[in-house]
């Protein structure tokens, strides 16, 4: 028997880092993060999970678009390949445009579909998308927010430190005179894993 999408629930979270922190990105910096997790469930109880990435200050509104107008695509439909429900969720956001939070909030949508079809046809989601074994992803840190020289050496050791062996660093930081200078700090970047 076929399985329909019962519910659609988009809940947020807020990280809030202590005072000594803060989370800088090359838009600015941040002392706290909004997280958007997507949760849908079928009427035999099973349940997919995604999460809306990059959601920052519009978490509520993702929460919104996912609860309020994707939902009303999802709930009751029958359980389709994702690819398929895609193009039907990308259709109910055309009056809210297809970019930025909107394509967001259907992307954490899209994942909870995945995942969902993946319990269903008891197959990991990396084989639904036609690869025979999982592939190992080289992973990077994000950096560069250090002032001065030092500063980003120092912070591109400790991402070393911690086992990263790759790291993207922000360039045009305001402190820097001139692109010359902003190149210097490429070299630092490609620190042997074993320096």
């Amino acid at each position: 028997m076929p399985n329909s999408i019962a519910s659609v629930e988009a809940k947020s979270c807020r990280l809030t880092y202590s005072p000594d922190e803060v989370w800088c990105w090359a838009g600015g910096s941040l002392r706290h993060r909004d997280l958007v997790f997507v949760t849908i469930r079928t009427d035999n109880g099973l349940a997919g999970y995604g999460e809306v990435g990059e959601a920052y200050c519009l978490a509520n509104l993702a929460v919104d678009i996912i609860n309020r107008v994707l939902s009303q695509v999802l709930v009751g439909a029958t359980l389709a390949a994702p690819s398929e429900m895609w193009h039907r969720l990308y259709h109910a956001i055309l009056p809210l445009g297809h970019s930025g939070i909107a394509m967001a909030a259907l992307v954490g949508a899209d994942l909870a579909l995945w995942d969902l079809w993946g319990k269903i046809q008891d197959r990991p989601v990396y084989a639904l998308l036609g690869c025979s074994r999982p592939r190992p992803v080289a992973l990077y840190a994000s950096g560069g927010f250090a002032p001065g020289l030092d500063a980003l050496r120092q912070e591109l050791l400790q991402w070393q430190e911690k086992g990263f062996n790759a790291v993207k660093i922000r360039g045009g930081l305001k402190d820097r005179k001139s692109t010359r200078l902003n190149s210097s700090h490429i070299p630092l970047s490609r620190m042997p894993s074993s320096a």
